[in-house]
C-alpha cells in the first residue's frame, strides 16, 4: 500500500538519550519500510540526531522534517525544585524555522538548563518565524490543564498559542496501550477526546501522532533494559522508571488509520503540516572560516601567506634549493586553489602565539607531516622532502577535503592556547567539539547484565531487607560476575557481539544460556550511552557559532550537539 498520505510527526532516537532506543538511521529504515514519505525527528530538548537523520532520509527518499520535543517552563531563568516542565513540540518549516529552532535548542542548555534544557513562551515568541508548534503529548502544558480539568485555562493557553502561530499552531492527540495500567488507557482516550473538542470549538487544527521510542514492535523490551540501564537501575524493581508499554513503535498507516478512524481529518492534518515544510535545510555552509586581521602593508590573505612561506623558506635555508622551491611552489599552489589561505594563516597565528609564550608543541601527527608549507611555518617539525613524505596524503586538488593537523601542546598550559583563541575571535565564536559515547561489546554486556539481573542479585536483595529494613539498595556482584565471565570470552579482534560469536563457539555458547541477555543487547549495542565533550579540539567561525551548529552544555562546558565529524561538512 503507497502511503503519502500518512507522516510520522513524532519520533524520538537515541540522541535523546534516556528516551530513544534506535538511531535516526533505523528510524528512516523502518518509515521506508512502511512506505512513509515523511518523517520527523523530535528528540527530547537536543537537535544533535538531525544532521544524521536527514542524510539518512535524503538516502531513502524521505523528506526529513526537523523539528524537537522541547521543554516549556513559565520562566528559564528561575531554577527551584519543583518548577513546572512541560513538553512542546516544534518543526522547522523552512531555513529561518530551522535556525530559531537550533538557537531555541541551545539557549535550553545555555540559559535554562535545570534537570532539562529548558525555553519559555517569552524566548520562543521572540523566536518564532518559521516554526510550526504542537500541543505535543500528554506531558504538554495544554494536555495537562485538560487532565486536571482546568478548562478554562486550557483554552487560554491553546488561544495565546494559536494568537502567537496562527495556522500554524496544531492540537496534538495520540494515545497508547500499556501492560497493567487500563485506568491510564482510559485517562489517555478521554484526554484525547477533550482536545479534539477544544481543538474544534476554537478553530485550531487538530493531528494524531503516535509516540516513537523504538522503530519496530519486538524492541519494547531492549527499550525496557535500556532505560534501567541509564536510570542505574533493573527491570526487576517495580518501582522503576518504565514505559510499561509495547507500544511506543512506529505504527504502519493500517495501524494509524484503524486507531483514529472516528476522525480521519486528524490523519490528513499532518500531511498538511509535511506539505508546508522544505526538507534538506541543513546545508553545507561555505566559508566559515574566521576572519583573519592582516597586518599593514598586506592587501589580501594570499600575500600575507606567501610572505610567511617565504621568511620561513629562508630561515630553513631552502630558498636557493630548486627542489624545495619547485615543491613549495606546487603545494602553495594547491593551498589557494582550493581556498585554505586563511585556514594556514590560523593555524600559523595559533601556533605563534604558543611559541612566544613558551608553550612547547608537538613535531605533528598524521598526513600534516607531509606538507613543506607546514613545515616552514614551524607548524610542524619533520622535513618532508627528507623524509619522502608525499604531500597529496595530506591535501589533493583532486579529493577536496578539509586538511586535518594534528598538533599537541603542552597538557599543563593548554587552557592558554584555548583562551587566546576566544579572545581572539569571540567566546561566541568558539565552541569545543561534542561528541557521543556508544556502547560496545564488553560495555553492553556488563550493562544489560546488571539491568536484566541475570545473577538474581534482587531475590537476595529482598531476602536480606527482611532481616535489615534499613537496606537501601541491591548489591549487583553477581549478575557483574556473570557479565565478567562472558566479556572474557570475546576475542581481542572482535568488533562487535555478531563479530565474537562467530569468531568464537564458546563465546557464543555463553550467549545462548542467557537469550534475554542476548535479545537485549542486539538492539543495544552501538546505542548512545552518553555524550562528551572532546578534550582538547574546538570549533571557531567566522559568525556566533549558534546561527550554524546547535550548542549544549556538559560540565560548565559549551559545545555543540552534532557529533564531530559532522560538523566538518
Amino acid at each position: 500500500m503507497s502511503n503519502p498520505e500518512f507522516v510520522h510527526l513524532h519520533t524520538h532516537s537515541y540522541y535523546s538519550l534516556l528516551d530513544g532506543l534506535s538511531s535516526p538511521k533505523a528510524l528512516v529504515r523502518c518509515a521506508k519500510d512502511l512506505d512513509f514519505k515523511s518523517l520527523a525527528l523530535t528528540d527530547h530538548g537536543s537537535c544533535g540526531g538531525l544532521y544524521n537523520f536527514q542524510k539518512e532520509c535524503k538516502q531513502h527518499g524521505i523528506k526529513s522534517i526537523l523539528g524537537m520535543e522541547g521543554y516549556i517552563s513559565p520562566d528559564r531563568f528561575v531554577k527551584e525544585k519543583g518548577t513546572p516542565i512541560s513538553h512542546i513540540v516544534l518543526l522547522a518549516k523552512n531555513e529561518i524555522g530551522y535556525k530559531n529552532l537550533i538557537y531555541l535548542s541551545s539557549m535550553g542548555y545555555i540559559e535554562g538548563f535545570y534537570y532539562k534544557a529548558r525555553i519559555d513562551f517569552d524566548l520562543l515568541q521572540a523566536h518564532k518565524e518559521g516554526l510550526i508548534v504542537t500541543s505535543a503529548c500528554v506531558a504538554g502544558e495544554i494536555p495537562r490543564l485538560l487532565w486536571s480539568n482546568e478548562i478554562e485555562q486550557a483554552r487560554e493557553l491553546a488561544g495565546k498559542y494559536k494568537d502567537t502561530f496562527g495556522d500554524d499552531f496544531y492540537i496534538e492527540i495520540m494515545t497508547h496501550k500499556y501492560f497493567n495500567a487500563p485506568d491510564q488507557e482510559i485517562k489517555e482516550k478521554k484526554l484525547a477526546g477533550a482536545l479534539y473538542k477544544l481543538a474544534k470549538q476554537m478553530d485550531i487544527k487538530a493531528i494524531c501522532t503516535t509516540d516513537v521510542h523504538y522503530a519496530r514492535k519486538e524492541e519494547w523490551k531492549a527499550q525496557d533494559v535500556l532505560l534501567s540501564i541509564q536510570t542505574l537501575d533493573h527491570i526487576k524493581n517495580p518501582d522503576r522508571m518504565s514505559f510499561g508499554s509495547k507500544d511506543f513503535y512506529m505504527k504502519s498507516a493500517e495501524e494509524l488509520a484503524r486507531i483514529y478512524s472516528k476522525a480521519p481529518e486528524l490523519l490528513s492534518n499532518t500531511v498538511e503540516i509535511a506539505e508546508k515544510i522544505t526538507g534538506g535545510l541543513i546545508s553545507s555552509a561555505k566559508d566559515l572560516m574566521p576572519s583573519f586581521d592582516l597586518p599593514e602593508g598586506f592587501e589580501d590573505e594570499v600575500s600575507y601567506l606567501k610572505a610567511l612561506v617565504t621568511d620561513g623558506m629562508k630561515h630553513k635555508g631552502f630558498i636557493n634549493k630548486q627542489e624545495y622551491r619547485d615543491r613549495i611552489k606546487y603545494e602553495f599552489g594547491v593551498i589557494t586553489k582550493c581556498n585554505y589561505t586563511k585556514y594556514f594563516l590560523v593555524l600559523w597565528d595559533i601556533i605563534n602565539f604558543a611559541k612566544t609564550q613558551g608553550i612547547r608543541i608537538g613535531i605533528g601527527r598524521g598526513s600534516a607531516v607531509s606538507s613543506l608549507c607546514l613545515y616552514v611555518l614551524g607548524i610542524t617539525k619533520l622535513d618532508p622532502i627528507k623524509y619522502e613524505l608525499i604531500f597529496e596524503r595530506f591535501l589533493n586538488p583532486d579529493r577536496i577535503s578539509p586538511p586535518d593537523v594534528d598538533i599537541d601542546f603542552d597538557y599543563d598550559r593548554r587552557e592558554e592556547v584555548y583562551n587566546y583563541i576566544i579572545r581572539k575571535y569571540g567566546a561566541d565564536h568558539c565552541s569545543q567539539i561534542g561528541t557521543y559515547n556508544k556502547f560496545k561489546a564488553k560495555a553492553v554486556i556488563r550493562s544489560t547484565s546488571k539491568a536484566l539481573d541475570l545473577g538474581k542479585d534482587w531475590e537476595r536483595f529482598l531476602s536480606d531487607k527482611k532481616d535489615n529494613p534499613s537496606l537501601k539498595k541491591p548489591q549487583t556482584k553477581k549478575s557483574l560476575d556473570i557479565a565478567d565471565f562472558i566479556s572474557k570470552q570475546i576475542p581481542l579482534k572482535a568488533g562487535s557481539i555478531t563479530e565474537a560469536m562467530k569468531m568464537s563457539s564458546e563465546f557464543r555458547d555463553s550467549m545462548h544460556r542467557y537469550p534475554e541477555l542476548l535479545d537485549c543487547i542486539k538492539f543495544i549495542e552501538g546505542a548512545i550511552s552518553s555524550a562528551g565533550v572532546h578534550p582538547a579540539g574546538i570549533l571557531v567561525c567566522k559568525d556566533p557559532v549558534i546561527e550554524h551548529v546547535p550548542l549544549r552544555v556538559s560540565k560548565g562546558v559549551i559545545s555543540f550537539q552534532f557529533d564531530g565529524p559532522e560538523v566538518e561538512f
